[in-house]
């Protein structure tokens, strides 16, 4: 279908197949299979994905990582990078302090410490970082599923809590679970108000995320 939108030919080497009716019925065929079989490998990998997580090892596969954490294949868990880990705890210290997610990015840029992929630091990754229980030392798989909206489209969905596998051990705590408790009630405390926002946008305080939050402009220097 998408070769044909673009007025593209498509070629079958094995099996040559034309425009007409009854090689359109094949290709349908075809693909309807094709559609079972790959929702058979899905439903396979996340089975054996739970397995995994319910022995108590991490599921790999599902990003590169965290940051202050460097996975360990020798016991499929995390150990901490006391480089990083020291970056996190400022991070969560500042939180504490009252500063906002923007301050404390800009500090990090600022001070020319690298985010995880290399890059600068963003407010959003630092409000997911003060947010991730794995810091606490709190492994949660299956928290979270991706969903279709169509064409390359995707959101992130939160499974119900019965659907959550903890996996006790897998991830060394960096903060104290008193800290990371108080990090999410200043989160949660914490009013943004359009007017004191140093530039202003055209949607300032007209458009908030899913989950509540303010959309919120940013304007980064290294």
């Amino acid at each position: 279908e998408e070769a044909a939108k673009r007025e593209v030919e498509l070629i079958f080497v094995l099996e040559p197949l034309d425009s007409s009716p009854e090689g359109a019925l094949i290709r349908y065929v075809k693909g309807y299979a094709a559609q079972l079989e790959r929702e058979r490998i899905k439903e396979r990998t996340l089975r054996g994905k739970r397995t995994r997580a319910r022995m108590g090892f991490l599921v790999q596969a599902a990003g590169k990582g965290i940051y202050g954490y460097r996975y360990l294949p020798e016991t499929k868990k995390r150990a901490i990078d006391e480089a990083q880990a020291h970056v996190v705890r400022r991070i969560f210290d500042a939180c504490l302090q009252g500063t906002s997610c923007y301050s404390i990015a800009v500090s990090l840029n600022e001070a020319s410490i690298p985010a995880f992929g290399g890059g600068l630091w963003h407010p959003r990754t630092i409000n997911r970082m003060l947010t991730n229980s794995s810091y606490k030392g709190s492994t949660i798989f299956g928290k979270t599923r991706r969903v279709a909206l169509g064409g390359k489209r995707r959101r992130l969905e939160q499974r119900s809590e019965e659907e959550w596998i903890v996996i006790p051990g897998a991830t060394p705590p960096i903060v104290t679970e008193d800290v990371f408790d108080a990090a999410q009630r200043m989160l949660c405390q914490r009013k943004r108000n359009p007017n004191s926002a140093s530039r202003k946008y055209l949607l300032t305080g007209h458009l908030e995320c899913t989950c509540g939050a303010p959309a919120v402009g940013t304007c980064l220097t290294k």
